[in-house]
């Protein structure tokens, strides 16, 4: 068997967090499966071998929790994200319904017109924060409505949201952290999401909708609302504030982008290719595995490398360029591979679909200043964004 290669430096430190790509391109270099043992977990930095085993549901499980250490049992509650077949396919019926492209479809005028307005307020304001006044708008301003839950709960979905992807990375300061935060949402959803308190037309109330119709127990949709409430904004908030840079800092393509809009589903995808709001999410293998001639004992632990999968220089030509008619880009894994393929990508690619087609319209350029990143364990995004849009 081949000598699994260890990389040394600690990828969930502070310096990591806010340059990440150089430790990604060592790991690359190093092999296709690295032993971290700043952390005691396996981590796969290659493409192909990322894919392969996001695709291997039975040996590479999610049932056992996606982060990169093993939880206190006190948060180890039934989701769709640390579900395997069959309770993953049943929980992602329920969850994933409200997010498929035909019920979104009732959605997309309120979002453009939204987006529309938003766009034409900002060019009127000229500079802005790209993150708090633009990236965030619709997630908190329709989004969280659609879930539906108790107002208290809406106000604090982003913290919740940050603090859960912080305790889905390693068990450091963080994620220690985050745990009292964790606390505080799993008691918000077992204990105040009932049926009489969510909003009735919202995607919390279908959750107890399917409790009526027999497909989940009552115990599982009180923690099946931690799908909803954590995910559901973040990720697309992070990935609306990579596509704003990258077209400011890349004029050429924002010209493309200005003489073809019918290239605005690939210059999402860019974005989300080449700045993955997730690094990494991790998975326990059953039964001893074998990546390139290395083995993986049965119960270890191993990271999913996203983000430097989206930039393996074996992949993709050019990696590290924003490049909106890149060859391939369909096959990008920012929003994951398999049946654990996000549940809102659809959801997020019209967010930012909408905002697009108003900034062609309305804006001539894109001007940003120096974006201060948000430090996360597993979130890759800006805290803010200095934003100039100059009139069309």
């Amino acid at each position: 068997m081949t000598t699994i290669p260890q990389y040394e430096a600690d990828i969930y430190s502070d310096e990591a967090i806010l340059d990440p790509y150089p430790h990604y391109a060592a790991m690359r270099n190093l092999g296709a499966l690295l032993y971290l043992p700043a952390h005691d977990i396996y981590a796969i930095p290659r493409y192909a071998e990322v894919k392969a085993a996001l695709l291997d549901h039975r040996h590479f499980l999610s049932g056992k929790g996606v982060a990169g250490f093993e939880w206190p049992e006190v948060f180890r509650v039934a989701n769709t994200l640390a579900a395997d077949e069959p309770v993953h396919s049943r929980f992602r019926s329920i969850i994933g319904a409200p997010l498929a492209p035909p019920f979104l479809e009732r959605l997309s005028a309120d979002i453009e017109l939204a987006a529309d307005d938003l766009i034409a307020r900002l060019i009127e304001r000229g500079s802005f924060d790209g993150m708090t006044d633009l990236a965030q708008f619709i997630p908190l301003s329709i989004v969280s409505s659609l879930v539906g839950l108790p107002e208290h709960g809406r106000q604090r979905m982003l913290e919740w949201a940050a603090a859960s992807f912080d305790l889905l990375g390693v068990g450091n300061k963080r994620a220690a952290g985050a745990a009292q935060v964790i606390g505080e949402m799993i008691a918000y959803v077992q204990n105040e999401c009932r049926p009489d308190t969510v909003r009735p037309e919202g995607w919390a109330a279908q959750i107890w909708q399917a409790v009526e119709q027999g497909k989940i127990t009552p115990a599982e949709a009180g923690t099946l609302h931690i799908d909803i409430v954590a995910p559901a904004l973040d990720t697309t908030i992070f990935a609306t504030g990579h596509l704003l840079y990258q077209l400011a800092s890349n004029p050429g393509e924002w010209n493309k982008l200005k003489d073809d809009p019918r290239l605005i589903p690939a210059a999402i995808d860019e974005a989300v290719r080449l700045d993955s709001p997730i690094r990494a999410f991790g998975r326990v293998v059953e039964g001893d595995q074998t990546i390139d001639g290395a083995a993986i004992p049965s119960g270890s632990r191993v990271l999913m490398m996203y983000a430097s999968a989206n930039r393996d220089e074996r992949r993709w030509e050019d990696p590290e360029r924003y490049w909106i008619e890149r060859p391939g880009l369909s096959g990008h894994l920012g929003f994951g591979q398999g049946r654990h393929t996000c549940a809102g990508m659809h959801l997020a690619k019209l967010e930012m679909r909408s905002l697009l087609k108003s900034l062609l319209k309305r804006a001539r350029h894109i001007e940003v200043g120096t974006p201060k990143f948000q430090m996360n364990n597993v979130l890759r995004g800006f805290a803010s964004l200095p934003t100039r849009l100059i009139p069309a």
